[in-house]
């Protein structure tokens, strides 16, 4: 990761990427839709259904690229976000502290602060367990509704955990 970045970037040009990716993202939703959508007038006929699953993958694929690329074009002017981030990575010698401008170091103190830190782990521990029992649940529940031979519509509900 590169060290500390001064914040370039003018507040128009944030404001134009700010922009640009709320349109983004309501279009890339829009087309995300509009797959689901031809997929589903496909679906009335079972011999080109394949044809509107197709689509709707292409769809989507192009509808999430839309999103994510803007949302990184608009995430790269979010400076102060990065800087953050690298101050909590790092660990600065006395003398590169020193060499900080009085805002940085005080972000980096109350970035490395030890009780900050162990309240940052434990967030992110409680939700790594909380993603794992969702994906034990679900795959509880996809094996057991095909083994007990339950419908589809109740084993096609196993993503909702």
């Amino acid at each position: 990761m590169h060290p500390y970045v001064a914040d370039f970037y003018t507040a128009e040009e944030k404001a134009t990427a700010r922009r640009r990716a709320s349109v983004a993202i309501v279009a890339g939703i829009a087309v995300i839709l509009l797959g689901v959508a031809v997929a589903g007038l496909f679906e009335v006929e079972s011999n080109v259904q394949v044809y509107g699953d197709s689509l709707m993958m292409v769809l989507v694929a192009f509808g999430v690229g839309m999103i994510v690329h803007w949302g990184m074009l608009w995430g790269r002017t979010d400076l102060a976000d990065y800087n953050k981030e690298w101050l909590e990575t790092v660990e600065l010698s006395d003398d590169e502290l020193a060499q900080l401008d009085q805002r940085s170091r005080e972000a980096y103190l109350r970035a490395n602060n030890p009780r900050r830190r162990g309240a940052a782990d434990r967030k992110g521990k409680a939700c790594m367990v909380i993603m794992l029992v969702a994906t034990m649940v679900a795959l509880v529940w996809l094996f057991a509704a095909s083994a007990m031979g339950a419908s589809e519509g109740v084993s096609g509900l196993f993503w909702l955990p």
